[in-house]
């Protein structure tokens, strides 16, 4: 199963606040590295935890 780790950024002044994301393998490997603004991330919920 992946794992990630999150990070917070909390943006300069006139940028919204917004997160890094890096998503390893069981290996810990990186699969990915994701990014976004704060507005643009959804809380996660249990019905999207067991999407594949």
């Amino acid at each position: 199963m992946p794992q990630s780790f999150l990070w917070f950024h909390p943006g300069r002044p006139g940028q919204k606040p917004g997160y890094t994301m890096d998503v390893f393998d069981a290996i810990g490997e990186t699969v990915d590295v994701l990014t976004g603004s704060e507005p643009q991330i959804e809380p996660p919920t249990v019905e999207r935890a067991f999407e594949n």
